[in-house]
């Protein structure tokens, strides 16, 4: 059950496995300060659930069913002004560059430990880690 807060990060999960999505949203539902608003299988989806549900965050697979995530990031983007982080397992530079050139936050490798997820999702960054995200004026 959600220990969610009146302030709680309000985020929408995309990405094509349904079984880590639901994981992701289990794991971010233990923590007080996070709210999973929606999960979507698609870009389609995501623009959908960031009109309607007006999120604090999008967190987006690298790879979602039919589109890249500079163009997903793009899509995303018109139907908000919403931060965008990627969880991904790919971490090719071009790719990562689109990416943060569309107006994606930052990325989260896959390989990242579960404990410090939520941490990272706050705005924080882990020195030396490669991961990198500029920190919302939404919940600073």
């Amino acid at each position: 059950m959600s220990r969610a807060c009146a302030s709680a990060i309000r985020v929408v999960l995309t990405g094509d496995e349904p079984l880590c999505r639901g994981a992701l949203a289990a794991l971010l539902e233990r923590e007080a300060d996070f709210r999973v608003v929606a999960q979507t299988d698609d870009c389609l989806g995501t623009v959908g659930a960031v009109t309607e549900q007006r999120p604090d965050l999008v967190v987006l697979d690298l790879e979602p069913p039919a589109r890249d995530a500079a163009e997903a990031a793009r899509t995303i983007r018109r139907a908000g002004d919403v931060p965008i982080v990627l969880l991904t397992r790919c971490t090719r530079p071009g790719a990562l560059r689109r990416a943060l050139a569309a107006g994606v936050h930052g990325y989260v490798p896959k390989s990242t430990d579960a404990a410090k997820l939520a941490g990272i999702l706050r705005g924080g960054c882990i020195p030396g880690s490669g991961m990198w995200i500029r920190r919302s004026r939404r919940w600073s």
